[in-house]
């Protein structure tokens, strides 16, 4: 994934301690949010979260929809604030070129969203899904199954979190 040019994005930065915002740049995400807004919900339908992944990133219309139902956790039918503040986390990591370290900080996040079947664990098949958030490509997907699937059951691992 491709993060297009805009100049909000510029002031924009994960503090490299936790890969979080700082409180400043959360007040710019949140002003963000409600503009995008526009009908006060205090949330995004696809339409507007659609809009505004088209105007950000190079995705294709299928995988803003897949991002879409994948960050829709309650399967509202709309992203909230902390749904869109994930995807905007993810995406200043990735115009920073900080993807791996953002996955590494918030496994437990990053987990659950590549576990589309709440199964505990991420297949090839899962990882193919959605792995483009974090730029993860079919080459570099086969090559982690090829070095860390050791009983080649195309389960890359098993994480169990308290």
């Amino acid at each position: 994934m491709k993060i297009k040019t805009l100049k909000l994005f510029e002031y924009l930065n994960l503090v490299s301690s936790d890969n979080l915002l700082t409180i400043k740049d959360l007040k710019l995400v949140i002003f963000m949010f409600k503009t995008i807004d526009v009908h006060r919900k205090n949330a995004l339908n696809d339409l507007q979260f659609y809009s505004f992944m088209k105007c950000t990133t190079n995705l294709s219309s299928k995988q803003i929809i897949t991002v879409f139902k994948k960050l829709d956790i309650n399967k509202s039918g709309f992203i909230e604030i902390e749904e869109f503040y994930l995807i905007v986390c993810i995406l200043i990591s990735t115009k920073d070129h900080k993807e791996k370290d953002f996955v590494s900080k918030h496994a437990k996040t990053v987990f659950d969203l590549l576990d589309e079947d709440c199964s505990g664990t991420i297949s090839a098949k899962e990882l193919n899904k959605i792995g483009y958030l974090f730029n993860f490509g079919s080459r570099v997907i086969k090559k982690i199954f090829d070095e860390f699937d050791i009983t080649g059951d195309e389960v890359l691992f098993e994480l169990h979190f308290n």
